[in-house]
């Protein structure tokens, strides 16, 4: 389905239909923005993700696409995609049974970045809507909630660990973000503190964020210092740190019931 202005498609997955069971008639809604270090992904990688939480929640659940690098070289358009597919769900999740004021924001690793960026974005008014009936003010409330996997949300940190690892001249990340020198406007760790100083802390929906200790592609103690800074300023946090769990679990191992951390990552959402 075409929504927004970059030319994306997304995908809208409900139900199965369960003899005796009924789905209630307003659904929660779940979309699921994948990772990809911002360079890589597609929604139709994740179509038994987005059936087994459909199913498991009976939600509505939407996968949309957003423009990767280098055909889109910044961040900025990526997080635009992002809210547009929330103003897109707003306005027509209804026709699949969906409560459009029951939107839960659910992204992993790169996508957990977009995730979080996106109501901080709507916090800051830093959105042009697309019409008048999905401005900031009316999609922030219907966001009742983010939840973060494996995410990357500052940006000099992960910098470094990628130079660590040896791999920041091949990574996208430093052109995706504009350079060091705009790596803080990027960072969710560093925008609370602008959020706070502007007294928009309380706009923001609650943040779940979840993230394991074996994960070495984007190191736990991001989602903790998120966490830290929100607690900071009152902001709603919830952080769990899941044991023994590395980067792609929380993605993979929803995707089949009998993998080891099913149970473990679905109690999460």
């Amino acid at each position: 389905i075409p929504f927004g202005r970059h030319g994306c498609l997304l995908d809208v997955y409900v139900p199965h239909l369960v003899p005796g069971r009924t789905p209630p008639p307003k659904m929660p809604v779940y979309i699921f923005v994948f990772g990809g270090a911002w360079t890589s992904g597609s929604r139709t990688l994740y179509c038994m993700l987005a059936n087994q939480l459909a199913d498991k929640l009976q939600s509505v659940v939407v996968v949309p696409d957003y423009p990767l690098w280098p055909e889109e070289q910044h961040v900025h358009a990526m997080q635009t995609a992002i809210i547009d597919s929330v103003a897109w769900t707003y306005s027509n999740i209804e026709k699949y049974s969906g409560d459009k004021m029951n939107i839960h924001l659910m992204g992993h690793s790169a996508g957990a970045h977009l995730s979080v960026l996106a109501p901080m974005a709507l916090a800051r008014g830093d959105y042009s809507p697309l019409d008048e009936d999905t401005t900031p003010s009316t999609l922030l409330p219907a966001i009742r909630k983010v939840l973060g996997f494996s995410g990357v949300y500052d940006i000099t940190d992960h910098y470094k660990h990628e130079e660590m690892r040896g791999v920041a001249d091949v990574s996208p990340m430093h052109r995706v973000m504009g350079g060091p020198e705009n790596f803080h406007l990027w960072s969710p760790s560093a925008l609370v503190q602008v959020l706070a100083e502007k007294d928009l802390i309380s706009r923001l929906p609650p943040m779940y964020l979840f993230h394991g200790t074996a994960d070495h592609i984007v190191p736990y103690q991001s989602t903790v210092k998120l966490g830290d800074r929100l607690a900071e300023v009152n902001g709603k946090a919830v952080v769990k740190i899941l044991a023994d769990v590395g980067h792609s679990e929380p993605v993979t191992d929803v995707m089949l019931p009998d993998r080891p951390t099913y149970d473990l990552i679905m109690g999460c959402i």
